[in-house]
């Protein structure tokens, strides 16, 4: 069995191809222990909140009995810790009306968050590889609603470390990084770091408890918030025009679809550099997004989105779909890419 096959198998139940893979295979071996070592660390902070309205019903779900997961792919594995997170919000949400106190099981869950914001916070930048700085950030991020609003100084310290495991993750997309209006002007923003910033905006001295280097990155957003300064824009490995070069000679086999994916959202991290009026590069830009998106096999946001066509919704490649308008416009950008990706671009033109 190949790694491809095997990682879209990993979320379903184990069976004995995919546990003689992962035997021996090191790749997918530490793929699949992370991952179920997020998941546990989720489910903990579940049966945390539990209270006995709700007990009935989870019993009744642990006696059916779960299947073994062995993992998950980048982006469909995250669906089972996003509904985790949904019953933590939920159940909390329905104590917060109960009661004012905590009762120890949250103050115990709020207590291995602050543990394991603190071992994070322990890591240096070049400690993790980008794969393993994502999935620390989505660890991190599944864990934020357990922590209470009153508790300022750890949902701080919480903001800071997701935005700081984003940026490392050198992945530039929600729900890590969004856009926002600030004296007037849209930008893209480290979405956890700017939060941060508002809760440093209260209270200054929040900012001593990281890092130098750290509060620097959360500051520069607060000088944002009050117009005095823009944060500082993310250092750029490579120009857009570079990008795109580098990625159309990648044949669409040469790569796994996990690193498909980082493609993908490289790419996208060049987006904001590319003037509106630079149709031409723009163009390939979004061509090339789209097709390492393809690649990729994740077809959700931010490269995959709802679109109405013909008064029926239906789900388009979104950076193909912002490339066949272009092409539309000008027709003789087609000649810029090869026969079959330009293909691709001329159906979604056609539905238009």
């Amino acid at each position: 069995m190949s790694c491809r096959d095997a990682r879209r198998l990993l979320l379903e139940e184990g069976s004995d191809a995919v546990r003689a893979h992962l035997e021996t295979c090191a790749d997918c071996r530490r793929l699949a222990t992370a991952i179920d070592e997020v998941d546990g660390r989720v489910r903990r902070m579940v049966d945390a909140y539990e209270e006995r309205p709700l007990e009935a019903a989870l019993n009744q779900a642990r006696e059916a009995g779960r299947p073994r997961r062995w993992g998950m792919t980048v982006h469909g594995g995250l669906i089972g810790l996003a509904a985790a997170a949904a019953l933590m919000v939920a159940v909390a949400g329905t104590r917060h009306a109960e009661q004012a106190e905590p009762e120890p099981q949250v103050a115990a869950a709020t207590s291995e968050v602050g543990d394991l914001v603190r071992a994070t916070a322990q890591i240096p930048w070049g400690g993790l590889s980008e794969q393993d700085w994502a999935l620390r950030a989505n660890e991190l991020v599944r864990l934020e609603p357990s922590v209470p609003t009153t508790d300022t100084a750890l949902r701080f310290e919480l903001y800071a470390q997701i935005g700081r495991a984003a940026e490392n993750a050198n992945m530039p997309a929600p729900p890590f990084y969004g856009q926002v209006e600030a004296e007037g002007t849209s930008r893209v923003v480290n979405v956890y770091w700017w939060k941060a910033s508002e809760l440093a905006m209260a209270e200054p001295a929040l900012l001593e408890r990281l890092t130098p280097e750290l509060a620097t990155s959360v500051r520069s957003y607060v000088l944002a918030r009050t117009g005095d300064d823009a944060p500082a824009p993310r250092p750029a490995t490579a120009s857009a025009q570079a990008e795109v070069d580098r990625v159309e000679k990648i044949p669409w086999n040469a790569l796994s679809e996990q690193d498909w994916a980082l493609t993908a959202y490289q790419l996208l991290q060049t987006v904001p550099t590319v003037p509106d009026t630079d149709h031409a590069l723009r163009f390939r830009l979004f061509a090339q997004i789209g097709r390492a998106a393809e690649n990729a096999n994740v077809p959700a946001p931010p490269f995959y989105d709802q679109i109405e066509v013909g008064g029926e919704r239906t789900t388009v490649n979104l950076y193909w779909w912002k490339a066949s308008e272009f092409a539309l416009q000008h027709p003789e950008l087609y000649r810029q890419l090869d026969d079959d990706l330009a293909a691709d671009i001329r159906f979604y033109a056609d539905k238009r």
